[in-house]
């Protein structure tokens, strides 16, 4: 613990010279650098205010550091609260720094141990074949709120009128989260929802206007509405863009083994995940987004960046031609088994791949659907095979899935 109070000290020091305090009268400053508005009480009527936008940049990066300083406060505690909880003490040691003091702060958030949180929220969008049933798809269970409302009304010992005020779903999810408070709770909460979210969008397999699951992105129906002026006419034409239909999750498809949506709902919130999973599980998310994206180019970049997460051979390398190539040979050899319509398979891909690049350089390309067809099932189709096939189920590290390739290339 001493090695990180002398580290937090160094960051502290730092910190004190970025603010200023001053009186509320000279917020408004007459420099062409002022800095942004930005500023918290210190005493005696005055406040800690910044010159400049680059200390600020430096409070804010330190204020980071403090917070990364200790994991288990990063995984448990929410940043916002930890900032506010710093204020306090920064208050104190603006003056004179004492080691005690950063040792007390440290141990007082870490005194209030972890607790597990269950949070409820209202999910839009879809509907239960059996309303008398959970819908369990990994760490998410869904429920039919009339029906269940009384799991969450047992809880509460104190007037439960106010509890469902302003909720308008017939469904509310379920996801528990481990924290030190209920800020951080709904922090996981909302990040393993996102992940669920987006999951869904993947399992549904394309682009389909017709459905949407909200429940941290928002997206009810939104009315179009116009008036259109012509040289004789005048047109006022309205109508209600949005999903439609609402989504059985509780259909077997949903956990259907032969294409892996059985394995798919526990990689949400799992921190034990290998890095060919997490590759896996970063796929699914961009092809999820991909599902859920109107802008053309979007979809396919976000398709393609999908394809790249799963074969690139490391995470910091730029794509350059040869891992575009190592990219194409991975699909040829994972997906098309037919020898002779390898051919075709590398001509399409890297037909797809120059668009790819031609977005990303800047130039004028021309999306077509059968564009994004094309990029979107071989995507989705290379997901399955990881999550299905055998072969890659045993692999956990990307050198590994090089040293199969390679036996799949030379018939090994």
């Amino acid at each position: 613990m001493k090695k990180k109070v002398q580290e937090a000290k160094r960051l502290i020091t730092e910190m004190k010279q970025a603010v200023k305090v001053v009186e509320p009268s000279s917020w408004i400053s007459s420099s062409s650098n002022i800095g942004p508005y930005v500023r918290f009480y210190y005493k005696d009527g005055n406040w800690f205010s910044f010159e400049d936008l680059e200390n600020y940049k430096i409070y804010t990066r330190n204020l980071k550091s403090l917070f990364e300083l200790e994991s288990e406060i990063t995984k448990t505690y929410a940043e916002k609260e930890f900032e506010s909880a710093f204020q306090n003490i920064f208050r104190k040691v603006y003056e004179n720094i004492d080691d005690k003091d950063i040792e007390k702060f440290y141990d007082e958030i870490l005194a209030n141990p972890p607790q597990d949180f269950l949070i409820y929220k209202p999910v839009y969008g879809i509907i239960l074949n059996d309303n008398n049933k959970e819908c369990a798809l990994g760490p998410i269970s869904i429920f039919h709120q009339p029906t269940f409302k009384h799991i969450v009304e047992n809880e509460i010992k104190w007037d439960k009128s106010f509890l469902w005020l302003g909720w308008d779903s017939e469904y509310m999810i379920q996801v528990k989260a481990r924290a030190r408070n209920s800020k951080k709770a709904e922090e996981l909460a909302a990040e393993m929802l996102y992940q669920f979210e987006l999951m869904v969008y993947y399992a549904i397999g394309r682009k389909n206007e017709d459905y949407g699951i909200y429940i941290v992105t928002g997206g009810k129906h939104l009315n179009q509405i116009a008036i259109i002026l012509g040289q004789t006419t005048v047109s006022q034409p309205s109508s209600l863009k949005g999903p439609f239909q609402k989504l059985p999750l509780d259909e077997n498809y949903f956990i259907d083994f032969s294409i892996g949506n059985n394995r798919i709902w526990c990689m949400i919130g799992n921190n034990n995940l290998s890095k060919i999973e997490l590759r896996v599980l970063s796929a699914i998310e961009w092809i999820g987004r991909a599902n859920y994206e109107t802008d053309k180019k979007t979809r396919f970049l976000e398709y393609m960046i999908a394809i790249e997460s799963l074969f690139s051979v490391s995470e910091k390398v730029l794509i350059t031609p040869s891992i575009a190539n190592t990219i194409v040979e991975g699909l040829c050899l994972l997906l098309v088994e037919d020898l002779a319509k390898r051919l075709d398979f590398d001509k399409t891909f890297r037909a797809l791949y120059g668009i790819r690049s031609g977005i990303a350089h800047g130039g004028v390309i021309e999306i077509k659907d059968e564009n994004i067809a094309d990029v979107s099932t071989i995507a989705v189709e290379a997901v399955r095979k990881f999550l299905c096939d055998k072969r890659l189920n045993s692999i956990s590290n990307p050198d590994d899935l090089v040293a199969l390739l390679k036996r799949l290339k030379y018939g090994l």
